[in-house]
């Protein structure tokens, strides 16, 4: 769950204040085929309320396969993945989208590529992929990132990582931007433009022994 408080200067008598509020959940179930090792399956759920992307209601469901060179990476090894997943995603809008459409469903599916590297205390990972509805690639997005796990000392660890995306057209962008709306004027623009440049700084403690030798690299950062 997260808090947004916005608040833009228009004029020195005149600011824009916009209270967002965001949710959601996402719950991912793995399997290793027992005679192919290197072979993964998983479900996959999720949902959340997103106003500042245009969702009252954003709920998916998926299945997907990954192929993992090195499954399980000890320390200074290196692998290779490759993930597929399909499913239905439902979208409920806030305000009607640029299809004019208050909800709709359809099929989604991604592709993704990752390469990892594990050492003792320091995990770096990239990845690149496309994501797009099924059967309507107007509406493809691809992306890139680059992270790194640097695990400081006993449990801390520090997670920065760059994301980027470029998407061909937002499915979830308002028909019409309404500019008397603080919410829309604020969150309009970025929101639902074609490229995206994200850069975050994670600071996470693990009880128990974050330094360990071995660490199991399947399903790793997955989102749908």
């Amino acid at each position: 769950m997260t808090y947004q408080r916005y608040v833009v200067p228009v004029d020195k008598d005149t600011e824009l204040e916009a209270n967002v509020v965001t949710f959601g959940a996402r719950t991912v179930t793995s399997y290793t085929l027992p005679y192919a090792k290197k072979w993964s399956v998983a479900l996959l759920l999720g949902g959340g309320y997103m106003p500042a992307k245009n969702y009252d209601v954003l709920v998916n469901g998926a299945v997907g396969i990954e192929w993992s060179l090195v499954p399980v990476l000890k320390s200074n090894d290196r692998s290779f993945s490759v993930r597929y997943i399909v499913g239905p995603e439902y979208h409920n809008y806030k305000y009607r989208n640029i299809e004019d459409k208050n909800s709709q469903w359809f099929i989604k599916h991604s592709i993704r590529a990752a390469l990892m590297w594990h050492f003792k205390k320091i995990d770096i990972e990239a990845a690149a992929g496309a994501t797009s509805p099924l059967t309507d690639y107007k509406y493809a997005s691809l992306f890139g990132s680059v992270s790194l796990n640097w695990r400081v000392v006993g449990g801390l660890t520090i997670m920065p990582s760059i994301s980027a995306g470029y998407t061909f057209k937002n499915m979830n962008e308002p028909l019409e931007i309404d500019y008397s709306n603080p919410v829309m004027t604020i969150l309009g623009g970025g929101s639902f433009s074609k490229f995206s440049l994200q850069t975050m700084l994670t600071v996470r403690y693990v009880f128990g022994n974050a330094l360990l030798n071995v660490r199991d690299q399947r399903w790793k950062g997955v989102e749908f």
